[in-house]
């Protein structure tokens, strides 16, 4: 088990590298990417700084540094989530190509290969700004301890599984229906609403960001575990959750896989 944990961190560090000198090789493309990526976050922070510095008083829990918080940790989560899925974007022409045969072939799990061999390096810079960033105003705004921290950092692996379950489960869809990028713009357009604290929504609106599409839950459970407001009834749904729909993509990939018909056929 370790041995093989071994070589896929191996593995993934060579492409990663691979991935890394495709994309610093056209220095000026890159530049531009990393300022577009740079001036959103900016954007949008500066939109919920100005929305919500006018709170005078907490609303549901949450006052200005809650909500900065918050911002936070729902951009590191996407932009991790970027980073590391980045060859999910890829992977429709791999399909149309048929180079998805020569994946199938390989001694390698075709689900690595996949879903976690295109790291894009300017994501990872984005996410270590934001990871810092974080690390900071936790420390000059909160007091947390090590049990809370611990149970932080659970909650965010709980969070980029289900991450990981989306992605899956668009490769899966891609295989039996040719389509990709439209499912990530529907995701993402939905995933828009996760940027609002799932507190704020009605109840018909919770229920819908929690159970049926879970991206408000996964990102409220971590945050709130760091301001006290998290329940052990949350946790355990963000842990079923999590769980469930990874299960459930990892079977839905083994169907499609079932369906697939290679370039050649």
């Amino acid at each position: 088990m370790i041995r093989t944990v071994v070589f896929y961190l191996k593995l993934w560090w060579s492409f990663a590298q691979k991935s890394f000198s495709t994309s610093f090789y056209n220095r000026f493309s890159s530049i531009l990417f990393l300022i577009g990526k740079l001036a959103r976050t900016i954007i949008a922070f500066t939109f919920f700084f100005s929305v919500f510095s006018r709170l005078n008083t907490n609303v549901n829990g949450y006052g200005l540094n809650e909500i900065i918080l918050y911002f936070l940790v729902y951009n590191t989560l996407v932009t991790l989530s970027e980073f590391l899925f980045r060859s999910v974007f890829e992977f429709r022409s791999k399909v149309i190509s048929g180079s998805l045969d020569q994946v199938l072939t390989k001694p390698v799990s075709p689900l690595f290969s996949c879903l976690l061999t295109g790291a894009d390096p300017l994501d990872l810079l984005v996410a270590v700004l934001l990871i810092s960033a974080l690390a900071v105003f936790i420390f000059l705004n909160f007091s947390v301890n090590s049990y809370i921290l611990l149970l932080f950092f659970v909650c965010f692996i709980l969070a980029m599984m289900f991450q990981a379950a989306f992605f899956i489960s668009v490769m899966a869809f891609g295989i039996i229906f040719f389509e990709v990028d439209h499912l990530i713009g529907i995701y993402r357009d939905i995933q828009f609403m996760a940027e609002i604290p799932l507190r704020f929504y009605k109840p018909v609106f919770q229920f819908i960001l929690t159970y049926v599409v879970p991206v408000g839950i996964i990102v409220a459970v971590p945050v709130e575990v760091l301001i006290g407001l998290f329940s052990l009834q949350n946790i355990i749904v963000l842990t079923v959750v999590s769980f469930f729909y990874f299960g459930l993509s990892l079977l839905f990939w083994r169907y499609a896989l079932k369906k697939y018909s290679s370039a050649s056929s």
